[in-house]
């Protein structure tokens, strides 16, 4: 069997959440996480890589010593504080260097395209469908993101961070631009201290799919990110630099547009938004009630 990689950005330290949001219950004692790993399956991956702090992992084997193994591997890597030998003099960091350096972690242990994911949101059955199609079935020198419109993606509870995708007529990704502070303010949509941005943005959510040659071009966006970095304990490393340097290089990146309503936990307040959320997914069987009723391990 062919190796269908899921991997699971899990590293962040969840500031604005208030703790380790990763594996925070919601239905039960399931979490986001859990509800990605099962769509994950019915979708056709059949692995499962988490990118965690290494001082996490004992709670994560706990969390999913439940799996059922024999229908979908899971393994574990870490992400990071330190930096090439010339840096090491710099700083001690208190926290991974940003998605981008999680997605150089994966080097070495994936063998073909793979998807890629943060581990917070909530993307639903059709998106991990929809990218695995295309990933597997479709050219296989492509890149893939899964768009979301950027009104779909904002909480009701403070400002969010989001990557502004720049799109041709044919869907190609052209660009991406990190927004910051993303909010309303007077029914208008802004980001930054007071910049507008259009309602009809398509947005990334971290939903990646990539091929093997991202490494290469991460690697040399991480060496130019070190050599500018102003600030070497909290500046962050994304994936959008990444993907801006693999367009320049000409790497083909095509965005599948998902209409669907974004849900996750960037802070506390959100959780009964997305706990009543699976809960109305789970009544009208979207998902089947033994995912809720630990057992898991079956499907």
């Amino acid at each position: 069997m062919s190796e269908k990689a899921l991997c699971i950005m899990a590293a962040g330290l969840g500031t604005r959440f208030g703790g380790l949001k990763q594996l925070y219950p919601l239905i039960d004692d399931f979490s986001i996480i859990d509800f990605s790993i099962y769509d994950a399956y019915c979708a056709g991956f059949n692995k499962i890589i988490l990118i965690i702090r290494e001082q996490t992992q004992a709670l994560f084997e706990e969390h999913f010593s439940r799996l059922d193994t024999s229908l979908i591997q899971i393994s574990y890597i870490h992400q990071s504080f330190e930096l090439p030998v010339n840096y090491n003099d710099k700083i001690i960091r208190q926290k991974p260097w940003g998605t981008g350096h999680a997605l150089l972690e994966l080097e070495g242990h994936v063998s073909s395209n793979f998807a890629l994911i943060n581990a917070d949101d909530f993307y639903g059955k059709d998106a991990f469908k929809l990218m695995h199609d295309n990933l597997y079935n479709n050219r296989s020198d492509c890149n893939y993101l899964i768009g979301y419109n950027i009104t779909n993606t904002l909480s009701t509870n403070g400002s969010v961070s989001r990557g502004e995708c720049i799109i041709d007529n044919n869907n190609n990704l052209k660009h991406i631009i990190e927004r910051h502070n993303i909010r309303f303010k007077n029914n208008e949509l802004i980001y930054g201290e007071n910049n507008p941005i259009s309602n009809e943005t398509t947005v990334s959510m971290n939903f990646w799919g990539f091929t093997t040659s991202i490494f290469n071009t991460g690697k040399e966006a991480f060496n130019d990110f070190l050599k500018e970095a102003t600030n070497f304990v909290s500046d962050e490393f994304y994936i959008t630099t990444i993907v801006d340097k693999a367009i320049d290089q000409h790497q083909h990146f095509k965005v599948l547009n998902n209409n669907a309503q974004w849900h996750g936990i960037t802070y506390k307040k959100d959780e009964e938004a997305i706990k009543h959320y699976l809960e109305s997914l789970i009544e009208t069987n979207h998902y089947r009630k033994r995912l809720c009723n630990h057992k898991i391990n079956s499907f």
